[in-house]
């Protein structure tokens, strides 16, 4: 049987066997309000570089969903790290946390960054979305992907994948020579990835990401100086226990060193908390309200108990 039936939204349409989901997205698109990301087939979410062979229910969200919002940010790191790679060679990306509406970012193996690099990012990005290159997605045993990350100096990816691994095959995905590993899916095209900014932000910079809510725009940006000062005194102190990525984490677990790094947390824990405790002793006289922020479990309860204790 050379032909399939796919049922697109409840509506039941006839393809060759083996078409491939981007095709499929192009022909409904103007059923969606924003770019198609990615697609539902029989309710598994599949990258649409992906092909079907058998008959299916296929659905799809754009970059207005969260899942959409999502696939678009993680192709936008992936596209500027093949950026970084053009532009400066031996030198890679280096993502590390969110910021306002975008993702804080350094290059390793790189000098002090200038805004002149930031502007040169940027410009290879937007060429390489005019370009509409593929993201093509491969499935490579254990050892080859080592090799790869070896090759481009990236250790972090190395340590990764070092040991302990329960797969011995993992997909990675390869945009014009350049080939990476990314946890989830990634758009078809480098062509539908036209809205982003790059903003230098010392001692990195920020990949800007469009609005969630309305995808062909750009918010403002908001500086959040205080929790960037925070997240900076985490990352100096995951270096500085040499836990600064997973891989790291895994291999301090797997020498039995995991009980000294929370004994050493706990510690630094209770000292900023003896430290705001003597600043509102300091304050008491001006100070009228304490308040605590935080998602869901994340210790506020615990925290303003603890807090508690050093203020008696």
């Amino acid at each position: 049987m050379d032909r399939i039936t796919l049922n697109i939204d409840g509506q039941e349409h006839h393809f060759p066997k083996g078409v491939r989901l981007a095709e499929i997205a192009q022909m409904v698109q103007d059923r969606y309000p924003y770019p198609i990301m990615v697609a539902m087939v029989d309710y598994e979410l599949k990258n649409c570089s992906d092909r079907i062979h058998q008959d299916a229910m296929v659905s799809f969200l754009d970059a207005g969903s969260s899942i959409g919002a999502r696939v678009y940010q993680r192709s936008l790191t992936f596209l500027l790290a093949k950026a970084v790679h053009d532009v400066f060679p031996g030198a890679y990306l280096h993502a590390e946390h969110s910021i306002s509406n975008g993702l804080y970012c350094e290059i390793r193996n790189f000098r002090h960054l200038r805004q002149t690099d930031v502007e040169e990012l940027e410009t290879r990005m937007q060429q390489l979305v005019e370009e509409d290159l593929p993201f093509v997605r491969t499935s490579l045993k254990k050892e080859e992907a080592l090799r790869i990350f070896e090759e481009q100096g990236k250790t972090p990816r190395v340590i990764l994948f070092e040991k302990d691994r329960a797969k011995e095959d993992t997909s990675v995905y390869t945009l014009d020579g350049y080939t990476d590993y990314m946890f989830g899916y990634l758009v078809a095209s480098t062509g539908m990835l036209k809205t982003f900014g790059l903003r230098f932000y010392m001692p990195g910079f920020i990949l800007l990401f469009p609005d969630e809510k309305n995808p062909h725009e750009m918010p403002e940006f908001v500086e959040q100086a205080k929790l960037f000062n925070v997240l900076r005194e985490t990352d100096r102190f995951c270096r500085l226990h040499k836990v600064h990525n997973v891989g790291m984490l895994n291999r301090m677990i797997r020498s039995g060193q995991a009980g000294e790094l929370i004994r050493v947390s706990e510690g630094l824990h209770e000292k900023q908390l003896i430290g705001i405790a003597d600043r509102i002793a300091a304050e008491k006289e001006r100070i009228r309200l304490i308040m605590i922020s935080g998602p869901s479990s994340s210790g506020k309860t615990t925290f303003a108990k603890r807090l508690s204790v050093q203020l008696k």
